[in-house]
């Protein structure tokens, strides 16, 4: 019985030696969650570096509460009655068209959007509280999707 509970202690203490990270996050003027950083806190010193984690709170990493890429972001998340979505005009990639969709996958939004428009406001004040996906087209045919929240 010693001996278990003295292996089962050694095999604890190993464990947690190794479980020690730190995780440090960003947020953006609005105080949406925009990175995760997991910092090895037992790495070899010379090589120890931040690493961002893909996947923010079980989500995909293009469904970030703020999307960095392509200089597309939307806030807040939750929302109550607005969503702002706004963007940075690339001339390889314009924002050709958003669209809203239930978790169902029902279209609840659509708006084709003007180049040079740059942001656009979604009225969240009529639908139910639930996670909706926004699905970004842009002209080069690719899109971009994410989730926002509905208080």
């Amino acid at each position: 019985m010693k001996t278990f509970i003295v292996t089962l202690t050694f095999f604890l203490c190993s464990i947690s030696i190794y479980a020690q990270d730190k995780l440090t996050f960003k947020y953006d003027t609005a105080g949406n969650q925009i990175t995760r950083e997991r910092i090895c806190l037992n790495c070899n010193p010379l090589s120890r570096s931040a690493t961002t984690e893909s996947d923010s709170l079980g989500i995909a990493d293009n469904d970030l509460k703020t999307v960095t890429e392509f200089q597309l972001k939307s806030y807040p998340n939750p929302v109550v009655d607005e969503l702002y979505v706004e963007w940075v005009n690339n001339p390889e990639m314009l924002v050709a068209k958003i669209q809203l969709f239930s978790i169902s996958s029902q279209l609840l939004y659509d708006m084709n959007v003007n180049d040079r428009q740059g942001e656009q406001q979604i009225n969240f004040s009529n639908f139910p509280a639930g996670i909706y996906n926004v699905v970004i087209h842009y002209t080069n045919h690719s899109k971009k999707t994410f989730k926002i929240i509905k208080k």
